[in-house]
């Protein structure tokens, strides 16, 4: 082991690990994050993503139990996102199976209304047929000096707003039908000015589970292959692709059985992939966080795990090694691990686990297993309904 990974996670202080306590989540602008109203239509639920106050006075990503206030969403809520305009003022945007919200502060949510893209094979609203959560990415447009927010929902294709207060409508985002008329995709994120999408979906309905995609650099709506877009089938990758998300400077690659490593490179080829591990993956990408210590998960032997993109390591077991001090509570009491999220509270400086058990009223997360980085402790928690 490295000198750098011994100093990320060196041995917990001696004290008792396992500590119990009862923790009441505040209540945020426009999302609710703790307990769910009594008068909340059945199903109306976001397991995706919400927003943490941070010590900075920013807002970062993260789940919510329910809907919170009068605004009509009009169906579940179906991922949640912070988005940036030019001059780096955050606004909301929230997804359902069939519209998008937007929120710009004090004016509040207002609904994004469809304008169909020029193509016209590759055009639709959000049709209702999938309940997917959505991923989405922010990433700079110099050609139209805007932002522009990519998101998808893994069956419809691909939708795109530009980040402005001033914006009233969203648009079929067509471009990436470049290469082989790719439609969806599983995971969406950017690096090195490239907008890259994995595991992706044809418009003629053929999916390529472990391709990798990018747009040429600098440029997120060109995907031809001689301005410097490609394409990668990750042929010795084991699974089906289930996220992406970025951790430092490359991507982390996830399939339910492994972990692969995407590095930007300044030649044509634009990536290295190389495998970080075979033996772990998760099928829970919502338990996915990328933290300051490092990429946080829970995978598929319901053992929660970090890595650097190097290594990996199990967070149950005290650094590291002997018996796990939650897994046999997460086999014993998750009910449905694919409901299941988490967070990084930067506040508390901790990984949170929310999940649901079999006392969880409507199957929403109703328990939680907080990490503590700073002692390597586990916090179970319970949140009444």
């Amino acid at each position: 082991m490295s000198p750098t990974q011994k100093a990320r996670f060196l041995p917990p202080p001696a004290r008792m690990a396992l500590h119990q306590r009862e923790v009441k989540l505040p209540v945020q602008t426009g999302l609710h994050a703790g307990i769910a109203p009594s008068s909340m239509p059945p199903g109306f639920s976001p397991d995706l993503r919400n927003w943490t106050p941070r010590v900075d006075g920013f807002m970062t990503p993260r789940s919510g139990l329910s809907q919170y206030g009068s605004y009509n969403f009009r169906e579940p809520v179906l991922g949640a996102f912070q988005v940036y305009d030019l001059t780096g003022s955050a606004m909301g945007l929230a997804t359902s199976a069939t519209s998008a919200s937007f929120i710009t502060g004090a004016a509040g949510w207002s609904a994004l209304s469809y304008i169909a893209g020029s193509q016209a094979w590759h055009a639709g609203n959000l049709s209702g047929l999938s309940t997917d959560y959505f991923k989405a990415e922010v990433v700079f447009d110099a050609s139209l000096n805007k932002m522009l927010a990519v998101f998808s929902n893994n069956t419809d294709s691909f939708k795109f707003f530009a980040v402005e207060a001033s914006s009233t409508s969203f648009s079929d985002f067509t471009w990436p039908s470049s290469i082989d008329s790719t439609d969806a995709a599983k995971g969406i994120a950017s690096i090195n000015d490239r907008l890259f999408f994995f595991n992706t979906l044809s418009s003629t309905g053929t999916r390529y589970p472990t391709r990798a995609m990018w747009s040429a650099r600098g440029a997120p709506r060109n995907f031809l292959i001689a301005s410097g877009a490609g394409a990668e089938d990750l042929m010795d990758m084991r699974g089906e692709g289930t996220g992406v998300v970025r951790y430092r400077d490359f991507l982390l690659l996830f399939t339910e059985l492994e972990i692969w490593r995407a590095t930007p490179t300044f030649d044509d080829y634009a990536f290295r992939f190389d495998r970080v591990i075979d033996a772990t993956g998760t099928r829970w990408v919502n338990t996915i966080v990328t933290t300051p210590h490092g990429v946080v998960w829970l995978d598929h032997d319901h053992e929660v795990y970090i890595t650097d993109g190097y290594s990996v390591k199990a967070l149950g077991p005290i650094d590291g090694q002997g018996p796990s001090r939650i897994q046999r509570k997460l086999q014993d009491e998750i009910l449905s691990s694919s409901r299941a999220w988490a967070l990084y509270n930067h506040t508390r400086n901790r990984y949170e686990l929310y999940y649901t058990a079999s006392d969880s009223p409507g199957g929403y997360p109703s328990r939680a297993l907080f990490y503590d980085f700073a002692d390597q402790t586990w916090w179970p928690q319970r949140f009444p309904f």
